[in-house]
């Protein structure tokens, strides 16, 4: 089955999370962008049917001198955002936008998020110890506690694909995955190694030096093993704790933390 690269884009920025809408009918995915030296951060949304960019920006949204937005999901089409003091990781808050436009629905002070069925988003409200569990809707924001409405939670979302095999260099498993890969690249793998059984095709991202540096390769082979991809996602000292995902009949990856790639089948 052919593989085509459907999508890339390169962002102002580096890609810190990806976030997939795991509810919504549309395949989509959420980025959040950051510029680490000036603290900021923006996002964008990317409609994978379309392969297009639909909205990138910054939140149109006030902030106090000390506050931090962070990328919570991409849910039915709708963006969830946490707000976060600089100095801690504890949400202050929950802000809802419109994935398409960036305008924002709601904003709720005091919100933790704790899931979302693309209806109802469940939140915790107010401190540690004091705090209990709201519903609230996804695109009003209206709060549900005194109406019959319950989220419902798929255990699997129709989309994304099953965690990957991470496979150490001391591990059992490693070294069969590492002489297939040697044997049809050339290269030495060396470290870890994930590999994901897709249904059409077989995806392995490795690890193996070059002129010093480590590099960080995907390697995707159909079930007829015929090489369809063998390209670099990036260098660096360290592993890679997500080199790709698959979301439905899509393998994204996000390659030198700034370039978005997208290939279907």
């Amino acid at each position: 089955m052919p593989i085509r690269e459907s999508f890339t884009h390169e962002f102002p920025g580096l890609v810190w999370k990806l976030a997939f809408d795991q509810v919504g009918s549309v395949p989509a995915l959420a980025v959040e962008l950051r510029q680490p030296d000036v603290r900021e951060a923006t996002w964008a949304v990317v409609d994978l049917v379309e392969n297009e960019v639909i909205w990138q920006s910054s939140a149109d949204l006030d902030l106090a001198p000390d506050e931090w937005l962070g990328l919570v999901g991409l849910f039915d089409g709708t963006l969830l955002l946490h707000r976060h003091a600089t100095d801690t990781p504890q949400p202050r808050g929950l802000v809802a936008l419109e994935g398409r436009t960036g305008e924002p629905h709601w904003d709720w002070p005091g919100l933790s998020f704790l899931g979302c069925d693309g209806r109802v988003v469940l939140a915790l409200l107010g401190g540690r110890e004091e705090a209990r569990v709201v519903r609230v809707a996804l695109t009003s924001g209206k709060m549900l506690e005194n109406e019959s409405v319950e989220p419902e939670f798929s255990e699997k979302s129709p989309h994304v694909s099953p965690e990957l095999h991470h496979y150490p260099e001391t591990g059992p498993f490693f070294a069969p995955v590492a002489a297939f890969v040697r044997k049809r690249t050339g290269h030495e793998p060396v470290k870890a190694a994930d590999y994901l059984d897709a249904g059409s095709c077989l995806v392995i991202a490795y690890y193996f030096f070059a002129n010093g540096a480590l590099e960080n390769w995907l390697l995707l082979v159909d079930k007829a093993r015929n090489e369809w991809i063998s390209e670099r996602i990036g260098v660096g000292p360290g592993l890679n704790p997500e080199p790709f995902a698959v979301y439905g009949n899509r393998i994204i990856l996000v390659q030198d933390k700034i370039r978005l790639k997208v290939y279907e089948w």
